[in-house]
């Protein structure tokens, strides 16, 4: 019922699919103050809704950050227990927003303890609207490299929780956690539709490029920081030189490599600066970790010439470099296809 009107509408439905709406007869329109009163009739294999506490985990799961309190009342009683929060941090200023404030969302929603390496927090305005935030772990999860792990960033629209199977970002970001709220997606849209919604192709094309605009930045501006997310997700991000060709340049530029010139991470600008004269190419040697590369005998001639050559000793860089075109004009080869 409109506040100001005296007359009220009346909508049902059976659930076939269909509903009908009628003017409500006088009474019920008497009885309803203002606002819409919902009357749900449940089967007997649907009692368990009658529950207090699967009611209250519902509305946490779902609509925990609405901005409207949602209370249980009993029948007949007057106490009132609010079941959600009725806030939603990523929806507040980031000058409101402590880092302990960031660090309690981050534990809640990825269930770990640990503190998060790097915070990601903005509103998209423009074509699509919608806010990120977004979390990089301090720590690896234990199951980081098990096949049937997925990402987990939970997709809301108007902070009603949809999904957090969506596949927003690409599985080599499975890492990241945190949440983004939709302003344009209806809030029936199905998973099915996800996974053909333009959307949603939008926004992951976007956040993604987001992600990596961050990392780009923290190793410049952190660099203990930034090798310290390469040391514990260095791996899971090189699926993506293999996988998304498309952004392998952008990863080129954050990637951290194990060489023959010390003991610390060197990026790929590092190598190039420090190339030997008349030096084309970028020299790498795959093995199963880079302290037994070290030794290897076939190095002893690069190590000659001064010529650096990358360790590299995770399983997927046996992938990524055999389909890898180069880096700034300077093609990669293994030495174990001859001295230079």
């Amino acid at each position: 019922r409109k506040a100001g009107s005296r007359q009220a509408h009346l909508w049902t439905s059976d659930g076939s699919g269909g509903f009908e709406v009628t003017r409500a007869p006088a009474e019920r329109a008497k009885a309803l103050a203002r606002g819409t009163c919902v009357v749900m009739h449940l089967k007997e294999d649907a009692k368990e809704f009658l529950d207090e506490n699967r009611l209250a985990q519902i509305v946490r799961a779902y609509s925990d950050h609405i901005p409207f309190q949602i209370d249980l009342v009993k029948a007949g009683a007057s106490e009132r227990r609010q079941l959600n929060s009725a806030s939603a941090i990523w929806a507040r200023p980031k000058g409101e927003i402590s880092a302990e404030d960031y660090t309690e969302f981050y534990r809640h929603i990825a269930g770990q303890y640990d503190e998060p390496a790097l915070t990601i927090h903005y509103t998209a305005e423009g074509r699509h609207e919608y806010t990120v935030l977004l979390f990089v772990p301090g720590m690896a999860p234990f199951d980081l490299f098990d096949p049937a792990r997925k990402g987990r960033v939970r997709l809301y629209v108007r902070r009603v929780f949809i999904t957090d199977e969506a596949d927003l970002l690409p599985p080599w970001l499975r890492f990241v956690r945190g949440v983004i709220d939709s302003q344009d997606m209806p809030l029936n849209i199905s998973r099915e539709m996800l996974q053909n919604n333009p959307i949603v192709a939008s926004i992951r094309k976007a956040v993604t490029k987001r992600v990596l605009s961050e990392l780009a930045k923290c190793a410049e501006k952190d660099k203990a920081k930034f090798e310290q997310i390469w040391e514990n997700f260095g791996p899971v991000l090189k699926e993506g030189l293999y996988e998304d060709p498309e952004r392998r340049d952008t990863l080129f530029e954050i990637a951290r490599f194990r060489t023959t010139a010390g003991e610390g991470w060197r990026s790929l600008a590092d190598y190039v600066a420090d190339m030997r004269p008349n030096q084309t190419e970028i020299y790498y040697l795959t093995g199963d970790n880079p302290e037994q590369l070290r030794n290897s005998p076939q190095l002893e001639g690069f190590a000659a010439r001064g010529i650096e050559v990358l360790l590299l000793g995770d399983p997927v860089d046996s992938f990524w470099v055999t389909t890898a075109v180069g880096f700034e004009g300077k093609p990669f080869r293994s030495i174990t296809q001859g001295q230079p």
